[in-house]
């Protein structure tokens, strides 16, 4: 009966918080109305280590990019296992024209992809906890 509890409530979580990621992940897309050019010009690396013990990093690319005049220097929110871009790396950026430092990196899908697995794995540990109690 635990195994069956935990499984639902892991999995429903999972799907919650996936929906609500790709949820403001459409939000801030739709206010980056505005589009320039960045250059990749660093990486910021996350150390993670798991339940487990195993040690895995993530690379949040840091772009460069001029808005009437002025120059940012952000980091992405978005990293991934590897190094997507090189260093010096021209990419199309979409802002936000009310928060210039509101951006994502045009053709990159990852949060939605990373929220349709979490759906994915939610959606099949839901499944196990129900045909656990059957």
């Amino acid at each position: 009966m635990k195994s069956k509890s935990l499984f639902l409530i892991v999995g429903l979580i999972f799907v919650v918080v996936a929906i609500w990621a790709i949820t403001s992940e459409v939000k801030s897309r739709k206010n980056c109305t505005q589009e320039t050019t960045a250059v990749v010009v660093d990486y910021e690396k996350d150390d993670h280590i798991d339940s487990n013990g195993k040690r895995s990093n993530s690379y949040f690319p840091i772009v460069k990019y001029q808005v009437e005049g002025i120059s940012y220097k952000e980091k992405y929110t978005t990293g991934s296992g590897r190094k997507k871009y090189k260093i010096e790396e021209e990419v199309q950026i979409a802002y936000n024209p009310n928060d210039v430092r509101e951006f994502y990196i045009k053709g990159d899908n990852g949060p939605f992809i990373i929220g349709g697995v979490f759906i994915f794995l939610g959606t099949v540990a839901v499944i196990v906890g129900i045909k656990e109690g059957i």
